[in-house]
């Protein structure tokens, strides 16, 4: 579970391998972002608008999640 900096977004990652992208500025179902493995943590950074940079486990992804539109 993590927040984005600005606190407008949720990112929720599960034991499945899927990584849920909460809005909380709107009502809308969360995107949805297949990671394939199971998510045990998650830290998310702003590096400039509209990417979004994560850590799974203990290695440091730069691979930037493709969201649904």
């Amino acid at each position: 579970l993590a927040f984005a900096p600005d606190g407008a977004t949720l990112f929720i990652g599960t034991e499945g391998g899927q990584l849920l992208v909460q809005t909380l500025r709107t009502v809308e179902v969360p995107k949805t972002v297949e990671v394939g493995e199971r998510v045990e943590s998650l830290a998310v950074t702003v590096r400039f608008p509209g990417a979004v940079t994560y850590r799974r486990g203990s290695h440091h992804s730069r691979r930037r999640p493709r969201l649904p539109q």
